[in-house]
């Protein structure tokens, strides 16, 4: 993973973590998190909200809820990243499920 430089933007980021996502590059999914990690990117809703989206396409929905439980979950961007990655892999009933226990414990987005 050298090809990313410590110093690179949380565009240039979101954009190979979404590639990641889009062709099941699972271990290079999670390397570049790794780099997100290191270097504070993790901080960014939509850094958070991609690394969602990412594990939840890649499959790893325990991972994807994991990350959201440490995202800002006032942010849209995160909800619709758990969500949309359960809804890509055809999971209509864990979304919902989620979807419920969220709101059953007052988690809500845009009110944090």
């Amino acid at each position: 993973m050298h090809a990313v430089d410590a110093n690179g933007n949380e565009t240039l980021l979101i954009d190979l973590v979404k590639a990641c996502a889009r062709y099941s590059l699972v271990s290079e999914g999670q390397q570049l998190h790794s780099v997100i990690l290191k270097n504070d990117f993790d901080a960014h809703a939509f850094v958070q909200a991609t690394v969602i989206h990412f594990y939840g396409c890649s499959g790893l929905n325990g991972l994807a809820q994991i990350q959201f439980r440490f995202s800002d979950k006032s942010h849209i961007a995160s909800w619709n990243a758990l969500l949309a990655g359960l809804l890509r892999r055809d999971l209509m009933h864990e979304a919902q499920h989620q979807e419920a226990f969220l709101m059953q414990h007052h988690i809500r987005a845009g009110h944090p």
